[in-house]
């Protein structure tokens, strides 16, 4: 297919997925044997459609009224990279890459990297740079 059909693919998964909760549509655009390569915390979910279809209802039941914006959507060839933006509390946000493969009309393979220090700072989780521990 062509670059700009592999756009719509992914707009549709951060779209309706990501940002609707519609799991329905990873059964149509997700590999059944998906393989995701991101944080360990996130390959715990699994792998395949139903792995992803886990990861997503978990970050949706953690930040139920979260944002995600597009900034960038890129192609070439069968990878679509999105840079994004995603505002998970209104005063929590971080950015991250997404790479998808495509085959088929379908994602097979996905890269992840976001900015998880500066999230988990935000949400207090991390205290900031310099600040003591208590250890």
């Amino acid at each position: 297919m062509s670059e700009e059909f592999n756009k719509l693919i992914v707009r549709r998964i951060w779209e309706e997925v990501w940002q609707a909760g519609n799991l329905a549509v990873i059964d149509e655009l997700v590999d059944s044997n998906h393989l995701l390569h991101a944080y360990f915390e996130d390959l715990e979910y699994g792998s395949g459609a139903e792995g992803f279809k886990r990861l997503v209802s978990a970050n949706r039941a953690w930040f139920p009224d979260g944002k995600l914006t597009i900034e960038d959507l890129i192609a070439e060839g069968d990878k679509v990279v999105t840079r994004y933006t995603a505002q998970m509390t209104p005063s929590a946000a971080t950015k991250g890459i997404w790479i998808d493969q495509i085959r088929d009309n379908k994602v097979v393979e996905s890269w992840v990297d976001w900015d998880r220090l500066g999230l988990f700072r935000q949400l207090g989780l991390i205290p900031p740079a310099g600040e003591p521990t208590g250890e």
